[in-house]
């Protein structure tokens, strides 16, 4: 029997975050750049994570979810937990507004295929860029 190790937990509950932001009818685009300071949650807004989504052709992926959410040794840093949702416009593109930290970055869509990227730092009053190319895997397709 393999020995399950936190990695493998962590990576596991990514996924299923995504394959639920999937299902989840209604995924607004994060707040532009000119809104209020306050995010709805309350959480005041410091910094932002945008970029584009893709399929494995480099062709943009409309309607794909974005998910972004601290990770643990940014909360344990000091920074409050905080999690963010987006979906990509026909151009692939999203923006997420959140408050300064270490986040993962996860995009899915169903029939296309799903992304990680590698933890990003976002720093008050600027952008950090992550850009995905989707792949296949649970989701089926080969992100065509």
């Amino acid at each position: 029997m393999k020995k399950v190790i936190l990695s493998d937990l962590v990576a596991f509950l990514m996924i299923l975050t995504v394959i639920g932001a999937c299902f989840t009818a209604g995924t607004t685009m994060a707040m532009p750049k000119e809104a209020d300071s306050l995010s709805k949650t309350g959480i005041l807004v410091t910094g932002y994570i945008d970029g584009t989504i893709t399929n494995s052709n480099g062709t943009p992926v409309e309607n794909a979810h974005i998910i972004a959410f601290t990770t643990i040794l940014s909360i344990l840093s000091g920074n409050p937990p905080a999690f963010a949702t987006a979906s990509t416009d026909s151009n692939g593109y999203y923006q997420i507004s959140v408050p300064e930290g270490r986040y993962f970055v996860i995009a899915g869509k169903l029939g296309r295929g799903f992304a990680i990227a590698t933890p990003v730092n976002v720093e008050s009053g600027k952008t950090a860029t992550v850009d995905l190319s989707l792949t296949g895997g649970i989701f089926g397709g080969g992100g065509s």
